[in-house]
Formats: structure tokens, C-alpha cells, sequence
């Protein structure tokens, strides 16, 4: 009686053995296994090689023009000289962008959420992007920008021209209106635009904001290739260099300059910035000007991102049609950074063309690197930051 009531046990058991039999199999002998040790000859080891590459593009938009202001087309790629801090450099990219000749029907609104394509036919765009600044200004001041932009909407503006308008606030970046080719509601836009209160904010804090907005420009429409055109109403922004009362520490001020300068270029957006000089129309104000009234930063905002400083004047219209014409017919260069040759740091730009009576426009340098730890600090913050902005990020 007792053997048959242990017989189940052992049958158990039995099983058991044979299941772990299965699952470890026996190991391999030592001459079996192919490892270093058990090889006599080092050309029977299995290499690993692996090639590491990189190519650093620089792309430089430049703009070549008669003396009365029309494209100069056809040029090769042997017209042009370009120089990195005054080394020559190979041009190893090149290529000429025209605006259509049949332009397409007025597009409608071009904003449709947050996608990594929001336009159509991208590759035919030539953005212009309207910026009025509401945070360095006065309220006459902004009165006057308003008017300058609606009478270039109403008389200036190219055909078919995709534009969107912006403010830089006391608070956030706002979107007054996305792109669109439709004129008539960019001036509806701007007429029911509130200007706000006078600013109350300490100077260095108006630029850092400034700074923050134009550098979110910068992120939201880096996706959209070709080169883009940003006519920028603005006021009083300090120089970082001269206004030593207002920056104790130039260091930091000027890293952050730089970085927006960086932003800018890397989204192939050029700058053409004009003063808002409503104190000419109330003497009154004139006092209030500062010691330098040549607007260096707004000259370093042009000139590091191949724009054009407009003056308010007779001429400002004129200005402000050549700035969209500057990204609706250029020449696109690029060359790559050389291998012993990558340290951080700004380097000056000069591009030059053998073509007779020709105006040439670029930026005078770039950013390699990054000036400053900036931007978020994971994936996760760059989201929310795309999804917080007004801009539909590309």
C-alpha cells in the first residue's frame, strides 16, 4: 500500500527531470565554442570596425541685384567667391531659386495646427513675416507701425505674396494672423489690433522677452525651407555693448544675442528692421532719445542675417518690396565646415560675385556651435513649448 501511494510522486518527479533536460541543454565541449581564447591565429578573431562621419553645412542665401534693383539671373556657381573668416572656401552646394513665373491663385489662410509640413508646395513659398513690436514701444509709437504696415499691405506687397503677422508683448508672442495671400485680411487684422498700455518694464527685462519671441519665431518656422523675409516694426532695443548702465554683465548679454543671431540664421530668416520714429512727429519725445540713435542692434540684426536696415522715410515702401523680393529670387551657396577646423565661435562671412554693377546681399557671419546653454531641456519640454506657442511649429 505504501509504494502505491508514493507512485504519483515519482511520476511527477520523472516529468520534471525531462522538461529540464529540454530547457538546459547539455553545453558545448570548450573546443567547441568559438572564442578568443581557443583561437591560435589573431586573423581568426572577428573585427569590429566602425566609420564615424561628419559633415557640417553651412548655407549661405545671397542675393544678387542691379543697380535698380532687379534679380541678376543665370549666374554659375563659378561667379561666386566666398570666405570664411578669410580662408576661401569650396562651394559644394549651389543652386538659384526664382518665383514662379504663372503664380498660383491667392491662397487662402495656411495654418492648419501643428503638423511637420503645415503648407503646400513648400518648396514654391516665399514667406514674409510681418513682426510688430508692442513690447519697446510707445503707444504712438505703435500707432505709427500699424499705419507703415497697412499702407504697404494696400499698395506694396507683391502678388500672391504668403505673409503673416506677429506682436512681440509684454507677455507672449501673439499671432495677429497666420499666412495667408489674401491682403484684405491682414488689414482687417491689423486695424482691430489692441496697441495696450504704455510699457512698464526695466529694459534689460523688454530685451530678454524681445530676445525670447524672436528666437520662437526662429524654432516655429525653421521646417519651412528656402529663405524668409521678416520686416520687423521695432522700437527701442537696447545695444548690449554701449549700454553699460543697463548690462553690468556684458558677457551673458551678448551670448544671448548671439544665440537669437543663431536661431535666426539656422531658419534662413533675414531680418529687415526699421525704427518706429514717431517722436519725429512730437518734438517732445526727442529728449528721451539716447546718446546713440544709429540703432546698432537693429544694424546687428540685418547684418548677421543678410537683411536690410529700412529707414523710415519716402523710401521705407521701396524697402520694405525689395525685402520680400530678396526671398522670391536668390542664389542658395553652401559649403561645409572643414574637419580641424570646428571649434564654437562666430565666424565672419564674405561672399562677393564677378557680374557687372551687382548689389550683393548676405549674411556677414554664423554661429558654429551653440553660444550658450540654451533651448529645453528634453524632448518632453520642446513638445509643450510647441504646442504652448501661437505658431503652427514645423
Amino acid at each position: 500500500m505504501k509504494s502505491r501511494s508514493l507512485q504519483p510522486s515519482w511520476i511527477i518527479l520523472l516529468v520534471a527531470s525531462l522538461l529540464s533536460a529540454q530547457q538546459n541543454p547539455s553545453p558545448q565541449k570548450p573546443e567547441d565554442t568559438p572564442n578568443a581564447a581557443n583561437m591560435s591565429d589573431p586573423a581568426d578573431v572577428p573585427a569590429s570596425t566602425t566609420f564615424r562621419a561628419r559633415t557640417d553645412l553651412v548655407l549661405v542665401p545671397v542675393v544678387v541685384r542691379r543697380k535698380h534693383g532687379d534679380h541678376i539671373a543665370g549666374l554659375t556657381k563659378d561667379a561666386f567667391y566666398l570666405e570664411e573668416n578669410g580662408k576661401e572656401q569650396t562651394i559644394s552646394l549651389f543652386e538659384e531659386l526664382q518665383a514662379a513665373t504663372n503664380e498660383p491663385p491667392p491662397a487662402p489662410v495656411l495654418d492648419r495646427g501643428y503638423s511637420n509640413l503645415p503648407f503646400d508646395d513648400t518648396h514654391q513659398l516665399r514667406l514674409t513675416i510681418m513682426v510688430l513690436d508692442l513690447l519697446n514701444t510707445t503707444p504712438l509709437q505703435r500707432t505709427d507701425g500699424k499705419d507703415v504696415l497697412i499702407k504697404f499691405l494696400s499698395k506694396g506687397l507683391a502678388h500672391n505674396q504668403p505673409v503673416s503677422l506677429l506682436c512681440l508683448t509684454n507677455k507672449d508672442l501673439v499671432l495677429v494672423h497666420p499666412f495667408t495671400s489674401d491682403t484684405s485680411l491682414l488689414i482687417e487684422a491689423l486695424k482691430k489690433l489692441p496697441l495696450g498700455p504704455p510699457k512698464i518694464m526695466p529694459r534689460r527685462d523688454a530685451a530678454e522677452k524681445t530676445l525670447r519671441q524672436l528666437t520662437e519665431i526662429a524654432q516655429g518656422y525653421i521646417g519651412i525651407p528656402g529663405r524668409k523675409t521678416m520686416i520687423f516694426a521695432a522700437g527701442d532695443i537696447p545695444e548690449p555693448m554701449l549700454d553699460r548702465s543697463v548690462y553690468p554683465t556684458d558677457l551673458v548679454t551678448a551670448a544671448a544675442f548671439q544665440q537669437t543671431f543663431k536661431n535666426l540664421i539656422d531658419a534662413n530668416i533675414s531680418v529687415y528692421p526699421f525704427e518706429l520714429m514717431a517722436w519725429s512727429v512730437d518734438p517732445t519725445l526727442m529728449k528721451n532719445r539716447r546718446e546713440f540713435s544709429d540703432d546698432l542692434s537693429l544694424r546687428e540684426f540685418a547684418d548677421a542675417t543678410g537683411g536690410n536696415r529700412c529707414i523710415e522715410s519716402n523710401d521705407i515702401m521701396k524697402c520694405f518690396a525689395e525685402a520680400v523680393e530678396d526671398s522670391r529670387s536668390y542664389y542658395m551657396l553652401g559649403f561645409s565646415v572643414r574637419p580641424d577646423d570646428r571649434k564654437p565661435g562666430w565666424r565672419n562671412l564674405t561672399v562677393k560675385v564677378s557680374a557687372e554693377h551687382a548689389n550683393v546681399r548676405a549674411r556677414n557671419g554664423f554661429y558654429y556651435g551653440n553660444p550658450v546653454p540654451s533651448g529645453p531641456e528634453s524632448a518632453h519640454d520642446a513638445e509643450i513649448l510647441a504646442l504652448a506657442s501661437p505658431l503652427a511649429y514645423s
